[in-house]
């Protein structure tokens, strides 16, 4: 294939910088993982770790296991039990397609019109111009309902208004109908392609075969969803596969180029859609989430990740040789939200910090900047500055925050309340108590990296600073008259 040819030759760069933190013989486990017994000795900090697994304790989380360099660094919970792992289905589906797309079976430029791919009440044919590209990289243009929830759907634009390969919308129409095709032009079973291709040669321990299922409600659309219901230890190999360029004990069982195209964001983060998705860290690439722009860096470097409902992960760092496999049980009614996930990867990854290994030196300093200005926050938290109420009254206002990224502003009110001064946003959002930090700078006990920084003139409040955690960078607001 042309295009896998001139893949090849972008491999080679984009390899070399991971190769070289991979120089050693590698470590794959046989039938169980091995294990990290002395962390501090292997370079991760068992402070750090401890504290990894404190916060685990507090989530909802289930399952849990960070691989570090081929060996077991931090394992929690409930690891064998299969459970469903919602979206993360379809980054394993894309590296299923690996080895058909490299012999030439899938063609990535092949047409829905010529696959014979349509829908309940059917397709246009600017619709059906669409390719296999399109759909694995969520840029169809095709808005037809699909079959289950869980997407950006409501936010689609008009049918036909977008030409294929020229938009970028999360949608479970293209990754259900991309299942379809996989099955229409492999002539195989997405399950019994997972079962020989992946499941056996990975040695996955809790593989069922009779667990996976399709679902999906038919009247919606044609092409249901492919579910997967995997352990944790299980996505934890399908990780570590991936670290290891799709090489398992000297075969390969996804194409390196494959690897390279599919985790390399073909949606930079500045062009996502909606565009609530433009403030990070992700971009798109092949059916997985790539860390890209300004988060690109340290430990996220060439980082990409396996996202799906209620807090199912797989993540790969190829910068610290690291793979972390996350799990809930759905149907317990567990979440784990991905921002309280990537607090928890963010604490082992500090715990690499301990030996600072090349390129992320940078990330562990800034890491240890917040983390030493979180404390300081929480100590000055607990015993806050007093102010008087002709002090108070400085601030007491209205804000307007312009949001230009998200298409829409934010107004939030600061007033008085017992004594103490608060803050609420539109609509009927709970008041939060601010307090004092610092001269004009206020912080919440409910986040100690927010901060509201006040700029005053002639003796009240007339712009103020937002920072808080989640935000790439502060924003601004103006006082209301």
């Amino acid at each position: 294939m042309r295009s896998m040819r001139v893949l090849a030759v972008v491999a080679v760069a984009a390899f070399s910088s991971a190769a070289a933190q991979r120089s050693a013989t590698p470590v794959y486990p046989g039938v169980s993982w091995e294990r990290i017994t002395n962390p501090d000795s292997a370079g991760w900090a068992g402070k750090d770790l401890d504290s990894a697994r404190a916060r685990l304790s507090r989530l909802a989380t289930t399952g849990f296991m960070a691989i570090a360099d081929g060996r077991v660094l931090l394992e929690y919970g409930d690891v064998r039990t299969l459970s469903y792992l919602a979206s993360a289905r379809k980054s394993v589906l894309s590296m299923l397609f690996g080895k058909y797309v490299a012999n030439g079976t899938v063609r990535l430029d092949k047409t829905l019109a010529q696959i014979g791919i349509d829908d309940i009440g059917g397709l246009t044919p600017q619709e059906r111009e669409a390719t296999v590209r399109d759909l694995l990289t969520a840029r169809s243009g095709v808005y037809h309902a699909a079959s289950n929830l869980g997407d950006d759907l409501a936010n689609a634009p008009a049918r036909g208004s977008k030409r294929h390969g020229t938009y970028q919308l999360y949608s479970n129409w293209d990754f259900n109908a991309v299942g379809t095709i996989f099955e229409r032009e492999t002539g195989r079973n997405i399950y019994d392609a997972l079962e020989s291709d992946l499941a056996r040669p990975l040695g996955l321990e809790d593989f069922d075969r009779a667990a996976q299922q399709k679902m999906g409600d038919t009247t919606r659309s044609v092409h249901l969803a492919y579910h997967m219901f995997l352990s944790t230890r299980d996505m934890a190999r399908l990780g570590y596969l991936m670290l290891r360029e799709g090489n398992w004990k000297g075969r390969q069982l996804v194409p390196r180029e494959w690897v390279v195209l599919t985790t390399h964001a073909a949606t930079p983060v500045t062009q996502m859609n909606p565009n609530y998705h433009r403030v990070g860290p992700f971009g798109y690439g092949y059916l997985w989430w790539v860390w890209d722009g300004a988060a690109a860096i340290g430990p996220f470097r060439g980082a990409y990740t396996a996202q799906g409902a209620f807090g199912q992960y797989i993540t790969v760092l190829p910068a610290v040789n690291l793979v972390i496999a996350h799990k809930t049980r759905p149907d317990r009614g567990k979440d784990t939200p991905l921002a309280e996930y990537l607090g928890v990867v963010d604490i082992v990854l500090r715990a690499r910090c301990h030996a600072r290994p090349r390129g992320i030196e940078a990330w562990c300093d800034a890491q240890a900047a917040r983390e030493a200005e979180r404390v300081a926050r929480a100590r000055a938290i607990e015993k806050p500055v007093t102010l008087t109420a002709a002090q108070r009254a400085v601030y007491v206002g209205t804000y307007t925050f312009a949001l230009p990224i998200l298409g829409r502003t934010l107004v939030a009110h600061i007033d008085e309340d017992n004594g103490q001064l608060v803050s609420w946003a539109e609509p009927n959002r709970p008041k939060v108590p601010l307090i004092p930090l610092g001269n004009h700078v206020f912080g919440t006990r409910q986040d100690p990296y927010s901060r509201l920084t006040f700029f005053v003139e002639g003796g009240r409040a007339v712009r103020v600073r937002l920072e808080e955690t989640g935000m790439t960078e502060p924003v601004m607001g103006v006082r209301r008259p």
